[in-house]
Protein backbone atom coordinates (compact mmCIF):
# COMPACT_ATOMS: atom_id res chain seq x y z
CA UNK A 1 0.00 0.00 0.00
CA UNK A 2 1.92 2.93 -1.27
CA UNK A 3 0.64 6.59 -1.88
CA UNK A 4 2.12 9.65 -3.90
CA UNK A 5 3.34 12.26 -1.74
CA UNK A 6 0.59 14.92 -3.43
CA UNK A 7 -1.15 16.68 -1.30
CA UNK A 8 -4.60 15.57 -1.77
CA UNK A 9 -6.45 18.77 -0.12
CA UNK A 10 -3.88 22.23 0.17
CA UNK A 11 -3.17 23.86 3.35
CA UNK A 12 -5.07 26.38 4.53
CA UNK A 13 -3.65 30.36 3.68
CA UNK A 14 -3.63 30.94 7.72
CA UNK A 15 -2.10 27.39 8.36
CA UNK A 16 0.80 28.57 6.09
CA UNK A 17 1.05 31.64 7.66
CA UNK A 18 1.09 30.21 10.92
CA UNK A 19 3.25 27.75 10.43
CA UNK A 20 6.06 30.05 9.25
CA UNK A 21 5.08 32.67 12.58
CA UNK A 22 5.92 29.45 14.76
CA UNK A 23 8.80 28.61 13.11
CA UNK A 24 10.45 31.93 12.61
CA UNK A 25 9.13 32.91 16.81
CA UNK A 26 10.79 29.69 17.39
CA UNK A 27 14.21 30.90 16.05
CA UNK A 28 14.64 33.93 17.43
CA UNK A 29 16.22 32.93 20.47
CA UNK A 30 18.39 30.35 18.32
CA UNK A 31 19.80 33.66 16.73
CA UNK A 32 20.52 35.23 19.88
CA UNK A 33 22.30 32.08 21.60
CA UNK A 34 24.21 31.84 18.67
CA UNK A 35 25.41 35.21 18.52
CA UNK A 36 26.14 35.30 22.24
CA UNK A 37 28.64 32.66 21.49
CA UNK A 38 29.86 33.48 18.37
CA UNK A 39 30.48 37.38 19.00
CA UNK A 40 29.53 37.29 22.92
CA UNK A 41 27.24 40.21 22.83
CA UNK A 42 23.81 40.23 23.67
CA UNK A 43 24.31 38.96 27.56
CA UNK A 44 27.07 39.93 30.87
CA UNK A 45 27.52 36.19 31.19
CA UNK A 46 28.68 35.77 28.00
CA UNK A 47 32.38 36.10 28.15
CA UNK A 48 32.49 33.16 31.33
CA UNK A 49 30.35 30.59 27.91
CA UNK A 50 33.63 31.10 25.88
CA UNK A 51 36.22 29.39 28.34
CA UNK A 52 33.63 26.31 29.27
CA UNK A 53 33.18 23.74 26.81
CA UNK A 54 29.88 22.13 28.60
CA UNK A 55 28.44 25.31 28.52
CA UNK A 56 28.77 25.84 25.05
CA UNK A 57 27.98 22.23 24.68
CA UNK A 58 24.51 23.00 26.35
CA UNK A 59 23.78 25.79 24.52
CA UNK A 60 24.65 24.10 20.90
CA UNK A 61 22.78 21.39 21.86
CA UNK A 62 19.90 23.76 22.57
CA UNK A 63 20.24 25.48 19.27
CA UNK A 64 19.95 22.45 17.31
CA UNK A 65 16.93 21.19 19.38
CA UNK A 66 14.81 24.03 19.40
CA UNK A 67 15.94 24.55 15.70
CA UNK A 68 14.82 21.09 14.56
CA UNK A 69 11.45 21.51 16.88
CA UNK A 70 10.93 25.29 15.45
CA UNK A 71 11.02 23.43 11.79
CA UNK A 72 8.90 20.67 12.17
CA UNK A 73 5.72 22.56 11.92
CA UNK A 74 6.37 22.70 8.50
CA UNK A 75 4.93 18.69 8.31
CA UNK A 76 2.13 20.27 9.04
CA UNK A 77 1.35 22.36 6.41
CA UNK A 78 3.95 20.38 3.29
CA UNK A 79 3.51 17.21 1.70
CA UNK A 80 6.80 15.82 3.50
CA UNK A 81 4.65 15.71 6.34
CA UNK A 82 2.01 13.34 5.02
CA UNK A 83 3.97 10.23 3.66
CA UNK A 84 6.88 8.71 5.75
CA UNK A 85 10.27 8.79 3.82
CA UNK A 86 11.00 6.24 1.03
CA UNK A 87 13.93 5.19 2.81
CA UNK A 88 12.58 3.87 5.76
CA UNK A 89 12.03 0.08 5.60
CA UNK A 90 8.02 -1.37 5.38
CA UNK A 91 6.49 1.82 5.69
CA UNK A 92 8.41 4.18 3.25
CA UNK A 93 6.26 5.87 1.11
CA UNK A 94 2.88 5.10 2.76
CA UNK A 95 1.16 7.69 4.03
CA UNK A 96 1.64 8.86 7.82
CA UNK A 97 -2.08 8.35 9.56
CA UNK A 98 -3.51 11.17 10.95
CA UNK A 99 -4.00 10.71 14.42
CA UNK A 100 -0.22 10.06 14.69
CA UNK A 101 0.68 13.38 13.11
CA UNK A 102 -1.85 14.76 15.35
CA UNK A 103 -1.13 13.12 18.33
CA UNK A 104 3.02 13.95 18.15
CA UNK A 105 2.33 17.63 17.09
CA UNK A 106 -0.10 18.00 19.73
CA UNK A 107 2.24 16.14 22.34
CA UNK A 108 4.52 18.57 21.24
CA UNK A 109 2.73 22.26 21.25
CA UNK A 110 1.81 21.42 24.76
CA UNK A 111 5.53 20.76 25.81
CA UNK A 112 6.28 24.05 24.16
CA UNK A 113 3.03 26.10 25.51
CA UNK A 114 4.09 24.85 29.37
CA UNK A 115 8.03 25.11 28.90
CA UNK A 116 7.46 28.61 27.50
CA UNK A 117 4.69 29.34 30.32
CA UNK A 118 6.97 28.36 33.13
CA UNK A 119 9.95 30.29 32.65
CA UNK A 120 7.47 33.00 31.35
CA UNK A 121 5.76 33.19 35.14
CA UNK A 122 9.45 32.65 36.60
CA UNK A 123 10.80 35.80 34.88
CA UNK A 124 7.75 37.79 35.79
CA UNK A 125 7.78 36.69 39.18
CA UNK A 126 11.50 37.36 39.58
CA UNK A 127 10.98 40.62 38.44
CA UNK A 128 8.08 41.63 39.88
CA UNK A 129 10.10 40.46 43.48
CA UNK A 130 13.57 42.24 42.56
CA UNK A 131 15.35 39.51 41.85
CA UNK A 132 18.25 38.93 39.14
CA UNK A 133 16.97 37.23 36.18
CA UNK A 134 18.37 36.85 32.44
CA UNK A 135 16.24 40.27 31.65
CA UNK A 136 17.61 41.76 34.12
CA UNK A 137 21.44 40.53 33.71
CA UNK A 138 21.78 42.91 30.54
CA UNK A 139 22.01 46.24 29.74
CA UNK A 140 21.14 48.73 27.51
CA UNK A 141 21.93 48.13 23.73
CA UNK A 142 22.58 44.54 24.60
CA UNK A 143 19.00 44.49 26.47
CA UNK A 144 17.26 45.50 23.66
CA UNK A 145 18.63 42.58 21.30
CA UNK A 146 17.89 40.26 23.73
CA UNK A 147 14.19 41.28 23.70
CA UNK A 148 14.21 41.45 19.97
CA UNK A 149 15.15 37.81 20.01
CA UNK A 150 13.02 36.70 22.58
CA UNK A 151 9.54 38.58 22.73
CA UNK A 152 7.85 37.06 19.66
CA UNK A 153 8.72 33.45 21.39
CA UNK A 154 5.72 33.07 22.73
CA UNK A 155 3.86 33.17 19.41
CA UNK A 156 6.16 29.48 18.55
CA UNK A 157 3.22 27.25 20.52
CA UNK A 158 0.11 29.98 19.28
CA UNK A 159 1.14 29.07 15.43
CA UNK A 160 1.79 25.41 16.13
CA UNK A 161 -1.67 24.84 17.65
CA UNK A 162 -3.08 27.19 14.69
CA UNK A 163 -1.18 24.89 12.28
CA UNK A 164 -2.77 21.77 14.15
CA UNK A 165 -6.24 23.18 13.54
CA UNK A 166 -5.58 23.27 9.95
CA UNK A 167 -4.13 20.01 9.77
CA UNK A 168 -6.97 18.61 11.78
CA UNK A 169 -9.52 20.16 9.68
CA UNK A 170 -7.82 19.25 6.32
CA UNK A 171 -7.56 15.65 7.32
CA UNK A 172 -10.49 15.26 9.81
CA UNK A 173 -13.68 13.10 8.82
CA UNK A 174 -14.09 12.55 5.01
CA UNK A 175 -15.67 15.15 3.08
CA UNK A 176 -18.27 14.34 0.33
CA UNK A 177 -16.68 14.56 -3.38
CA UNK A 178 -13.13 14.19 -1.62
CA UNK A 179 -10.69 11.95 -3.61
CA UNK A 180 -9.20 9.10 -1.41
CA UNK A 181 -5.76 7.60 -1.69
CA UNK A 182 -6.56 3.88 -3.42
CA UNK A 183 -4.95 0.78 -1.79
CA UNK A 184 -2.79 -1.88 -4.49
CA UNK A 185 -3.69 -4.24 -1.02
CA UNK A 186 -5.24 -7.33 -2.38
CA UNK A 187 -9.32 -6.47 -2.01
CA UNK A 188 -9.01 -2.60 -1.66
Amino acid sequence: MRFRSVMLKPPQRWALIAAWVSALSGLGPVIWRVHMLVWGAGWDMAPSYHGDPMLIGYVLGLCVIETATSLAVFGLVRPWGETWPRLLPRIGGRRIPCRFVLSVAVLGATAVTIILAVIGYAIIMRTARGISNPVLQVHGWQRGFLLAHYLPWPLWPLGLWIAIIGYARRWGPAQPGMPRPRSTAAGG
